[in-house]
């Protein structure tokens, strides 16, 4: 009786979060990430981290016509040191979504993030979450190339060894988004579906979000990761109208 109970909840919970406008189920998610005892960090950054700069201006207004205050404000109260100073420089916008890109600039900001990290004793976090948050995500992804060009290894690597945490977690979600936001996604359906039980709620959020935006190449990485179809897992470890709807969500039925 429980498990049918708790299998009516999560297709409900589907059927919801897909009925809404990107935006408002993005700010709602985020609301019910800070709700109660600790925040669930994971849907925090996986949206925070993830969407565009437009993107994050729609959620900051739909968040507060929602909920009757600023986003920023919710956040500078549930996190706190490095991982908050870099969720709110994402949330406060300050990041151009031009394609031109600067080649001097890139290659001038792949050296500051070598010399703020790998190239020092200790790690200069401002500057960082300065640069991360400030170029726009083509000019971003070619100062991440140049990275990986002079120093031989993928500037995540650097995060890997340089902190730790949820700021960790946030700057790799931050950094993957830029470059390969369907690995990034496929992990997390990954994390989601591995181990005894099925965590439901990341499934429902990637998959509800993503659907209509890059499902197809989410699941070409999924299939790398696992050797696995992303349908199959979600047949193996779902059931009833609640496995239905994810199924048509990914395009499985």
């Amino acid at each position: 009786m429980f498990l049918n109970y708790l299998i009516i909840y999560a297709f409900q919970r589907a059927m919801l979060l897909w009925m809404m406008g990107a935006a408002q189920r993005d700010a709602m998610l985020i609301y019910e990430a800070t709700q109660g005892l600790g925040t669930k960090d994971s849907a925090l950054i996986g949206i925070i981290c993830t969407r565009t700069p437009s993107q994050i201006y729609e959620i900051k207004q739909a968040y507060h016509a929602m909920y009757h205050q600023a986003l920023e404000r919710q956040i500078d109260g549930d996190t706190s040191g490095d991982y908050r100073k870099l969720l709110l420089a994402l949330v406060r916008g300050n990041r151009s979504e031009t394609l031109a890109v600067d080649p001097n600039l890139a290659l001038g900001d792949a050296m500051e993030l070598y010399r703020a990290g790998e190239g020092r004793l200790g790690t200069d976090e401002e500057i960082i979450i300065h640069i991360l948050t400030t170029r726009s995500p083509t000019q971003l992804n070619m100062a991440l190339q140049y990275y990986r060009q002079n120093f031989g290894h993928d500037f995540e690597k650097a995060i890997k060894k340089e902190v730790s945490g949820r700021f960790e977690n946030a700057l790799l979600a931050l950094v993957q988004g830029v470059c390969y936001p369907a690995r990034y996604f496929a992990q997390e359906l990954v994390d989601a579906t591995k181990g005894l039980g099925t965590k439901e709620e990341g499934l429902i959020r990637v998959i509800t979000t993503r659907a209509e935006i890059d499902m197809y190449y989410i699941k070409q990485e999924f299939l790398a990761m696992t050797r696995r179809t992303l349908e199959a897992v979600i047949a193996s470890e779902t059931s009833g109208d609640f496995q239905h709807f994810l199924l048509s969500l990914v395009g499985g039925v």
